[in-house]
């Protein structure tokens, strides 16, 4: 029988030498290869996504930003020029007024043909022969040769008038016409007289004029500029040879008809 105070000893398991593993060679291949071309495929990703539209399209903004500066300047110039218009308000309206008796919007027939029978009688006209056309869009005759040219931009009222004067009331015709304010044209001359063709011999004369009109539509505008300035030379002296010039008003009053008034009457 064994004792039963001996002890029993265990013998301890020996354990299997561990192997090491060597991760350097690894380590190496990822910093020396993949991170360089992921580091090229993102380089290369931003230079198509990113870079490339980025400088396609500065030449175009470049472009952009130069044309809004010059807009900028462009209006600050219109505002300053704006402001000079409302600064003289009363004057720019009466220029405007004279301006529009130069060069009418509508065909004013019963003034144009009145204002050539001033004229004529004031001439020493002994008027024989007086009529009108309808108003009409004018027609630029097409030179031979020439490309189209297009519809002029106004229409006219067109008089014709035969009368017995001189060749001195004759000339003076003329030159009152040049002085008279509303735009006439002299579109044909002609004068006959006697065999003796002195220039105080009454002949007859025939003319054909035209009054041009021109109606004009007013739009807002932003990026055009104001062409002209009213403290300018050239637009002072224009206003200047305008108010020289005559004008011409009814020589006969025309009575307005007032609507009667019709009062009802209680039953």
């Amino acid at each position: 029988m064994p004792d039963q105070n001996t002890i029993p000893v265990q013998t301890p398991i020996p354990t299997p030498p561990t192997k090491s593993v060597d991760a350097s060679p690894l380590v190496s291949t990822l910093l020396n290869f993949v991170v360089p071309l992921i580091c090229l495929v993102l380089i290369l990703t931003m230079g198509v996504f990113v870079i490339y539209p980025s400088y396609k399209s500065w030449k175009p903004l470049k472009e952009e930003i130069s044309t809004n500066e010059s807009m900028k300047v462009q209006l600050e110039t219109k505002v300053a020029k704006l402001k000079k218009l409302v600064d003289f308000k009363t004057a720019v309206l009466e220029n405007s007024a004279l301006v529009d008796k130069v060069l009418v919007s509508e065909s004013s027939a019963p003034l144009f043909l009145d204002e050539i029978t001033q004229i004529a009688q004031s001439s020493g006209f002994d008027i024989s022969r007086f009529g009108s056309s309808k108003p009409r869009d004018v027609v630029v005759p097409p030179t031979a040769g020439a490309a189209a040219v297009p519809a002029a931009p106004y229409e006219e009222i067109t008089a014709t008038l035969g009368a017995s004067a001189s060749y001195n009331q004759v000339v003076v015709f003329l030159e009152e016409l040049e002085r008279a304010a509303r735009v006439l044209d002299v579109n044909d001359v002609r004068f006959s007289n006697s065999s003796t063709g002195t220039k105080s011999e009454s002949g007859q004369v025939d003319l054909s004029i035209s009054g041009p009109y021109i109606s004009v539509t007013s739009t807002a505008v932003t990026d055009e500029p104001i062409e002209f300035d009213i403290a300018s030379r050239d637009f002072i002296d224009l206003i200047s040879m305008i108010k020289s010039l005559r004008y011409y008003t009814f020589t006969n009053s025309i009575s307005t008809l007032k609507p009667e008034v019709v009062v009802p009457v209680e039953e």
